[in-house]
């Protein structure tokens, strides 16, 4: 695939819109109700003109025109288009999805991210046809979206009251980094460091979680004590896969019931599982400093192993990109027919890798920012060995074109720069019967070819380790990361 094509498709942050955007005109919206009469012909221009030289909305422009009232614009949006239309009184907005988009996107669009009482992420819009607005908020969240139909007024409103209540957790979280900071700088670390390692995919079906299993398998074979920590963790897909039965998962450890030692399951595979459990749409959708708890004690639990692994959730939610950064390398799962997804990945990524350094540089000036990113790239379900080769050079041509001037940083330099782990080949039925006996493949076939890729994936991760001599630096990041993301 043409880099700049993939670099086009690729998904793209919202960019911070300066002082003097306005909102958009939406010829969709006037097209819409001139075509359902509820706005006539010859009124068009004096609306558009109104709208225009004030500086507002379509939407708003009717209301202030008096050629309707907002509850009967929702109706008539609602109607037409097919939407539920709500009382914003009732929801609030998903503040994790908030604080990643520009205040003066969401006041300009009239639009706010809530989660509905099924967990589901919801776009509440003044203007349903801003077709535009609905594809970034997509982006930036990672997640399937619901659109429904609301008042201008009350999304201000609603948008109002959320800053608030992000001011008052960010106080919350603030108090809490500074007990974490002085906690986890009290931790004495032996000599021998252990390593951790993200494993992450920008949707599912890609092999994420038969990898992050069967190099735990691997390394546990190499003769190291390993932890696979299923941060999928309201899916508890490893404890699916392996047919396991913990007697306490990381819902126990959020709900306080018990600490993170006792979520530690010895496994029959030589190494061991602290399980996730489904269906906890809690647990996918965590506060801020309900995130730096769970960090802290992953820190606190990889003491006691060489390796740790991380089966982070599909999708890219700003929760799985910090625990993502929490691990000292990341590993991207993609698939030759998922290539612009597996970009779209390492972008967002690298993105919210310059958020961090950039963070932990204005709050420590003496922080010595790291301005190369290098996730590994692990191409699965390739149908030719070595075919990877050529999906590695496009991925690498792309990376080259990747600025983040959207970003707010004033740092410069940072540079995306993908590594090439390995590849995998297809075999979907054999994998598929090492689900039936929940077994690791590479224990059902150990002479497979994929079994000896497995095992010089484990050796070039582990040569990464051995040339990085920076001492305690796994702790260290994830004190830094936990306590200033």
């Amino acid at each position: 695939m043409d880099p700049d094509e993939l670099e086009t498709r690729s998904f793209l942050i919202v960019r911070n819109q300066r002082p003097d955007s306005r909102p958009p005109i939406s010829d969709a919206l006037v097209d819409l109700l001139v075509r359902h009469r509820v706005l006539r012909k010859n009124r068009v221009a004096s609306v558009v003109h109104f709208a225009s030289r004030q500086g507002v909305s379509i939407d708003d422009a009717l209301i202030q025109l008096a050629v309707c009232t907002e509850e009967q614009l929702v109706s008539v949006l609602g109607h037409i288009l097919n939407l539920q239309q709500i009382d914003l009184t009732e929801y609030r907005a998903d503040l994790e999805t908030l604080m990643r988009v520009p205040e003066s996107y969401l006041r300009e669009n009239a639009c706010l991210p809530i989660r509905d009482g099924e967990g589901i992420l919801t776009l509440v819009m003044s203007d349903p046809t801003l077709k535009q607005v609905f594809k970034d908020m997509h982006t930036i969240s990672g997640e399937r979206l619901n659109v429904v139909a609301g008042k201008r007024s009350g999304i201000l409103k609603a948008i109002d009251d959320a800053y608030t209540r992000a001011t008052a957790q960010m106080h919350q979280a603030s108090l809490l980094r500074q007990e974490l900071l002085r906690e986890m700088k009290g931790m004495q670390r032996s000599s021998s460091q252990s390593r951790s390692f993200g494993i992450l995919s920008n949707k599912g079906g890609v092999g994420k979680t038969h990898t992050s299993i069967n190099l735990a398998y691997t390394f546990a074979e190499m003769g190291f004590r390993v932890l696979l920590i299923d941060a999928d963790i309201g899916n508890a897909d490893i404890s699916n896969k392996l047919r396991l039965f913990p007697m306490h998962t990381l819902a126990d450890f959020l709900d306080q019931k018990v600490d993170i030692e006792s979520t530690v399951l010895d496994t029959p595979f030589g190494f061991f599982v602290i399980p996730g459990e489904s269906g906890q749409m809690r647990l996918t959708n965590m506060k801020y400093f309900q995130r730096l708890r769970f960090m802290k004690a992953f820190a606190q639990v990889s003491l006691s192993f060489d390796i740790v692994l991380f089966d982070l959730g599909a999708g890219l939610s700003l929760q799985v990109l910090d625990f993502a950064h929490c691990a000292d390398e990341v590993i991207i799962v993609t698939t030759p027919r998922d290539l612009v997804s597996g970009y779209s990945c390492a972008k967002l990524a690298f993105y919210r890798y310059i958020e961090l350094e950039s963070r932990l540089r204005r709050n420590d000036p003496g922080y010595q920012v790291n301005s190369k990113f290098e996730p590994w790239l692990l191409f699965n379900q390739v149908e030719k060995s070595g075919g990877s080769a050529e999906l590695y050079r496009s991925m690498v041509a792309a990376s080259k074109h990747s600025t983040y001037e959207e970003l707010n940083t004033d740092l410069t330099g940072f540079e995306l720069s993908p590594l090439l782990l390995g590849e995998l080949m297809r075999d979907s039925d054999n994998y598929v019967e090492t689900e039936r006996l929940h077994q690791p493949f590479s224990k059902i076939f150990p002479f497979h070819p994929n079994v000896q890729k497995y095992r010089a994936m484990a050796r070039t991760l582990l040569n990464k380790c051995l040339a990085d001599t920076e001492d305690g630096r796994n702790l260290n990041r994830q004190v830094r990361l936990a306590t200033h993301s």
